[in-house]
């Protein structure tokens, strides 16, 4: 397949009845199809790529499909898997064979698995790869815990032991708060004996606002065990409390930065971050000290469409203050020899987004009635009928998925034709029927 049919055949995926409640409950106006990103490598361009992105949605999980358009190769296939609180409880990556039928996590390179509390808090995830989990060993186990009013107070790695046959603990973080706001967090290594060795430090000041106005960081000295002040972050908020400037200190000797990043951050008149500049003053390279443009990150939107009227895979977030619908972004940075001017930026990277308009009726139009089709006979072995409860005789829509949700059957019919399902092997599969107004969902056991 070429891009356009790519695209077609996603947005095609995303429209079927199986996945409208969704859409339906969210009322939402368009959805992310897909996406490309560019990237120039100057110095060597045999390393440029183009890489494009698939999103397909379903209620209880959304799938990341990726090729590499410079080999023409398949990239992988990541599945987020939610409950019925919309929780991530696994997620999946494997490699891909491009298929677009194919989009199940059997047996996946990586597994993250991930557990809730009754507070839907996060208490406990486990990441294994394929060999660990053809072992039966856990890998890698984080655990959570919280404080009495719900803040993360503790998080500490365990990791399999072949030697012990066992999980040991390696390290973790804890942290500490000032009413809600984190105003310290440390990060540890349990050594052999089981002592703690607490390696990094961060200090977190915020405005009378309780805006975070400035981070520091600390590293202990094995040799002395002093800690050493290794950087700083400093923020400007506008009178909104929208971040304007941000200063990030580094390479500290004798307690005197060596290298200042300053970001500066610009928005279009509908709150949309459109770009944020970065300029450097390095006193490492130069013998004085001179700021230098390097980097300048930029958004583009359509300002016509809200960012909560998109369906968007739910790992997503927003970029920054971004509220309408992200066209493209680009990244332009500094090509050598570079004297620190704004024409010596050339664009390094490029990701522009695809959407589609959802064409739905309106759920006061739509009747949802699990009774008003039916299938039988059901279970069956081979052949089934769709039957309808006020002897309606027009043209219908029937989807047939898998437990997987891959859809197996999509076809039109009609009331009481014959619909052949013998090529399906046994088990259980979900069908959605459609006419014009009405709809139903159910389960059809084939045997």
């Amino acid at each position: 397949m070429g891009a356009k049919e790519h695209y077609d055949w996603v947005n095609h995926f995303n429209d079927q009845n199986l996945y409208s409640n969704r859409l339906l409950k969210n009322d939402k106006t368009h959805q992310l199809h897909s996406l490309i990103e560019i990237y120039d490598d100057f110095y060597s361009p045999q390393f440029s790529y183009r890489f494009n992105a698939y999103f397909f949605y379903g209620k209880d999980r959304d799938i990341n499909v990726g090729y590499d358009f410079n080999t023409g190769e398949p990239d992988g296939i990541v599945v987020h898997h939610y409950n019925d609180d919309d929780l991530l409880v696994m997620q999946s990556y494997d490699e891909w064979d491009g298929d677009l039928n194919n989009l199940n996590d059997d047996d996946p390179q990586l597994l993250r698995t991930y557990y809730y509390n009754s507070d839907n808090l996060l208490i406990e995830r486990h990441s294994q790869d394929r060999e660990e989990r053809l072992n039966n060993m856990l890998g890698n186990v984080y655990d959570y815990e919280y404080t009495e009013d719900g803040l993360l107070e503790r998080l500490t790695l365990k990791t399999w032991s072949v030697a012990s046959d066992s999980l040991i603990l390696i390290g973790g973080n804890s942290f500490e708060y000032d009413g809600d706001l984190l105003s310290l967090s440390l990060e540890y290594d349990i050594n052999i004996d089981g002592s703690n060795d607490t390696t990094y430090r961060t200090v977190y000041r915020y405005q009378d606002s309780e805006l975070l106005e400035q981070v520091v960081y600390y590293e202990k000295q094995p040799a002395t065990g002093e800690w050493r002040l290794i950087g700083k972050r400093d923020s400007e908020y506008d009178e909104d409390g929208i971040i304007t400037r941000k200063e990030q200190r580094s390479l500290y000797i004798d307690n005197a930065p060596r290298r200042v990043d300053t970001l500066f951050y610009n928005y279009y008149p509908s709150g949309s971050l459109r770009d944020i500049t970065t300029t450097v003053t390095d006193s490492q390279t130069f013998h004085v000290p001179i700021p230098r443009v390097t980097n300048r990150l930029r958004h583009h939107y359509n300002d016509s469409v809200a960012i909560d009227q998109i369906l968007s895979p739910r790992w997503r977030s927003p970029i920054y203050q971004q509220n309408r619908m992200l066209l493209k972004s680009e990244e332009y940075v500094g090509f050598y020899p570079f004297d620190g001017s704004e024409s010596d930026l050339r664009r390094q990277k490029k990701v522009e987004y695809f959407y589609s308009e959802i064409i739905e009726t309106s759920t006061e139009d739509i009747i949802e009635d699990e009774h008003h089709f039916s299938i039988s006979p059901n279970p069956t072995q081979d052949i089934v009928e769709i039957s309808t409860t006020d002897n309606y005789s027009g043209e219908l829509t029937i989807c047939l998925t898998d437990i997987n949700g891959r859809q197996v059957i999509e076809q039109t019919s009609y009331p009481n034709r014959k619909i052949d399902v013998s090529h399906l092997p046994p088990g259980v599969y979900v069908y959605s029927i459609a006419s014009d107004d009405k709809r139903s969902t159910g389960k059809l056991v084939v045997e």
